[in-house]
C-alpha cells in the first residue's frame, strides 16, 4: 500500500525523500504501520478504507469528501474509521461525509461536537 498511497505525490512531482516522509507519517496517522508492503487485497475492509484515507491525506487537503466511508464494514471497523475521520477533522481538515447510516452509528460520535448534519430524503432537505 506504500506505493498506492505515494502515487498522488509522484504525479505532482515530489522528490523521493519527501514522498517517503509524508507516506510514512500518514501510514502511522491512520494506524497502518507494519502493513506498508501489503497489497490492498491483503488488507481487511477497515484497513482498505484507512489506506484510502491515507492516500487522500498524503496531499494535506483542506477538505476530504467521504462517500459512504463505512459501507461494507462491520460495526467495530466502522466506528474506528469514524473516530479516525473525527480526529482528522479536529486537526482542521473539513470532512464532508455522505451516508445512509448516520442515525445508527454516526450520531454517537458527533453529538458532543459542533457538527452540521443535513438530512436529505427523497431529494429534499428535512429536519
Amino acid at each position: 500500500i506504500f506505493e498506492n498511497i505515494a502515487l498522488p505525490l509522484h504525479v505532482i512531482g515530489y522528490g523521493r525523500k519527501e514522498i517517503y516522509d509524508r507516506v510514512k507519517n500518514v501510514i502511522i496517522e491512520v494506524g497502518l504501520e507494519g502493513k506498508e508492503k501489503r497489497k490492498p487485497d491483503e488488507l481487511s475492509g477497515g484497513e482498505q478504507q484507512r489506506a484510502c484515507i491515507a492516500r487522500a491525506l498524503v496531499k494535506e487537503p483542506e477538505i476530504i469528501l467521504a462517500d459512504e466511508p463505512s459501507a461494507n464494514l462491520d460495526p467495530d471497523s466502522a466506528r474506528n474509521l469514524l473516530e479516525l475521520l473525527k480526529n482528522i477533522h479536529s486537526t482542521g481538515t473539513l470532512v464532508l461525509m455522505a451516508t445512509h447510516q448516520w442515525q445508527h452509528l454516526y450520531f454517537e460520535l458527533i453529538k458532543d461536537r459542533e457538527h452540521q448534519i443535513i438530512n436529505i430524503e427523497m431529494g429534499r432537505l428535512v429536519d
